[in-house]
């Protein structure tokens, strides 16, 4: 029974291929997305599975049905899969400023003999100012 693969699904496209192909005849797959069959259409395979396609251009965090239907080369439907797949979220940014500093400062705590303020300090590059972090390490680890 064939089925749906399903490859790298990132926030804007992915890519499919079709599995558990008979090999006793050729095939014709007509591949579509929501109905829409401006992605792939018209495949002949004569082999056990498809080659990969890929499909882009889409939304982020957004379900999507492929629908593949199998066809004898003569029009003869012979079987129908669906698949449905979620695009990745919109991707956070993941750049971290550079550190100057790190060092145990016991001064700036409520209660030095309790807790103690660790700072981080640095210069943001990406975006132009200077920051800094605390932490406050209390004795019973809150």
């Amino acid at each position: 029974m064939a089925s749906i693969e399903i490859g790298t699904v990132t926030t804007n496209s992915f890519e499919a291929r079709i599995v558990g192909l008979s090999t006793d005849y050729a095939k014709f797959l007509r591949w579509s997305l929501d109905g829409d069959e401006k992605y792939v259409t018209g495949v002949i395979v004569s082999k056990s599975e498809s080659e990969w396609e890929e499909f882009t251009g889409l939304d982020p965090n957004t379900s999507y049905t492929l629908r593949i239907v199998i066809e004898k080369i003569n029009g003869t439907k012979v079987d129908e899969v669906e698949e449905e797949i979620i695009t990745n979220a919109e991707e956070e940014d993941s750049y971290i400023p550079d550190v100057e500093s790190i060092y145990i400062q016991e001064r700036d705590a409520d209660d030095p003999t309790t807790q103690i303020a660790v700072r981080a300090m640095g210069f943001d590059k990406k975006y132009p100012y200077d920051w800094k972090i605390y932490w406050y390490v209390y004795e019973n680890n809150s």
